[in-house]
């Protein structure tokens, strides 16, 4: 489970952060404030970079032809807006994982958002394949 993850976007001259932090009683802050629909999420997702998808492949320990489903804080960039999203873990060979997101709730902090799936592979180390 995820504790804390801090981001920090830096584009040109400008400068923006992120702190995502879980609270005593295992709920996630978002830059201090407390966030509800939030609630539930295992892991926080970095949308912009597939190794943040390496934390929970590797604590699900699922075996060839399983999946399962946890409920991530799914980080969007460039707007650092924060959705909780179910996403869904499946193992097809030794070193191919296939992730299929979806949106549970609009965006918990700094804006709305439009729920989607995104489907995407990736291997046990972070890199991307192609879809099967």
């Amino acid at each position: 489970m995820t504790s804390a993850a801090h981001v920090r976007d830096l584009r040109g001259f400008e400068q923006r952060t992120l702190t995502l932090a879980r609270d005593a009683k295992g709920g996630l802050t978002v830059d201090g404030t407390p966030v509800p629909a939030l609630k539930g999420c295992s892991d926080v997702d970095l949308g912009c970079s597939p190794s943040t998808n390496t934390l929970p492949i590797r604590r699900l320990h699922l075996g060839i032809g399983a999946a399962h489903t946890i409920q991530a804080a799914w980080v969007h960039f460039p707007d650092l807006t924060v959705q909780k999203a179910a996403q869904t873990y499946a193992r097809l060979d030794e070193l191919t994982y296939r992730l299929r997101e979806r949106a549970v709730r609009g965006r918990a902090h700094r804006g709305r958002g439009r729920p989607g799936d995104r489907v995407c592979g990736m291997a046990a180390n972070g890199n991307r394949h192609r879809p099967r």
